[in-house]
C-alpha cells in the first residue's frame, strides 16, 4: 500500500500523469440503480482520495453485477489491464459461493491467483484482494438457504488463503463486519439494501475503511457529509478493540518470529 500512498503524496513520481486505480468485482462493486443512484464505495473512495491528496489519480470501476471470478478473469485483460493500472482492487467470491454457478473453491483460488500473476507481470501494478461485508445470514436461513451462508464463509476464507499464499495485501472487511452483525443486528441490517447488497450508507462505511487503508480520511465538507458513516466506522473500531488501521501479518507469527523467510502479506484491518 505504501507505494500507492507515495504516488499520492508525490505526484511527480507519475511524471505529470495521474495514477490509475481499477476496481473490479460483481454487484458489490458495480454502479447500479439498486441503491437509489447514490454513490457506491468506489465513488466515495475516489472522492475521498481526491479531497485528501488532491486530484492525483483516476479511479476506473469495471464491476459487473452477477459475475463470478471465472467471468472476471475472462475479461481481466480487456477491462482491467488495458488501463495499465497502478492499483487493482479485486472483490469477488460471493457469486462463486452460489452452487448454481458451478465455481469450486479450488477454481476461485486459481482465478484469483491468475489475476494476481497478471498484475505482477507489470512493473508497477499492485493487486489488492478484499473480502465482502457481512450479509444478512438470518434471511438466508429463514428462506431455507443456510447452505449458502456456510459456503459464503468458506469462499471468503479462500480469498484470505490466496492472499496469504501469494503475499498479496488483503482488506478483510468480513472479519470486521461480522462483529457488528453479531453485536448489533439492527444496525448491521440498516446498512443493507437487501440480504446480499449494501445500501448507500453501507457503501459509504465500506469506502471509509478502504480509504483508511491508504492513509486517507474525509476532510473539509466531505467529513460532514460522511458523519453518519464515520459514527458507524467508530463503532466497528470499538468492536474490534482498536482505534484505527493496523497492518498485521496474515497469520499468528511475523517473519521475524518465524526466524526469517518472506513476510506474509498485511491483513489491512481498517
Amino acid at each position: 500500500m505504501d507505494t500507492i500512498v507515495e504516488r499520492l503524496k508525490h505526484p511527480d513520481v507519475n511524471q505529470g500523469l495521474m495514477a490509475r486505480f481499477v476496481a473490479v468485482g460483481s454487484s458489490n462493486t458495480a454502479r447500479g440503480h439498486k441503491i437509489g443512484n447514490v454513490q457506491n464505495w468506489v465513488d466515495w473512495f475516489d472522492t475521498g482520495l481526491a479531497r485528501y491528496w488532491g486530484r492525483q489519480h483516476t479511479t476506473i470501476n469495471v464491476g459487473r453485477s452477477g459475475e463470478t471470478s471465472r467471468q472476471v478473469l475472462a475479461r481481466f485483460e480487456g477491462d482491467v489491464m488495458i488501463h495499465r493500472p497502478h492499483l487493482v482492487m479485486v472483490t469477488v467470491g460471493g457469486n462463486d459461493a452460489n452452487p448454481k454457478n458451478g465455481v469450486t473453491r479450488e477454481e476461485l483460488a486459481r482465478n484469483l491467483t491468475a489475476m494476481i500473476a497478471r498484475c505482477r507481470r507489470e512493473p508497477d501494478c499492485l493487486p489488492v484482494l478484499q473480502t465482502y461485508y457481512a450479509i444478512d445470514e438470518e434471511n438466508f436461513v429463514q428462506h431455507g438457504e443456510g447452505d449458502y451462508v456456510a459456503r459464503f464463509h468458506l469462499y471468503m476464507q479462500t480469498v484470505r488463503a490466496v492472499a496469504s499464499r501469494t503475499g498479496t495485501p488483503l482488506i478483510d472487511h468480513l472479519t470486521r463486519w461480522e462483529r457488528l452483525r453479531q453485536a448489533d443486528p439492527a444496525l448491521h441490517k440498516s446498512l443493507l439494501h437487501d440480504r446480499l447488497h449494501l445500501n448507500g450508507l453501507g457503501n459509504m462505511v465500506f469506502a471509509l475503511d478502504v480509504m483508511r487503508c491508504f492513509q486517507t480520511t474525509p476532510v473539509d465538507g466531505l467529513k460532514e457529509v460522511c458523519a453518519p458513516a464515520l459514527r458507524i466506522q467508530a463503532c466497528l473500531d470499538r468492536l474490534e478493540g482498536m482505534g484505527g488501521l493496523e497492518a498485521r501479518p496474515h497469520g499468528p507469527e511475523s517473519a521475524q518470529t518465524r526466524g526469517g523467510g518472506p513476510p506474509r502479506p498485511p491483513v489491512l484491518r481498517p
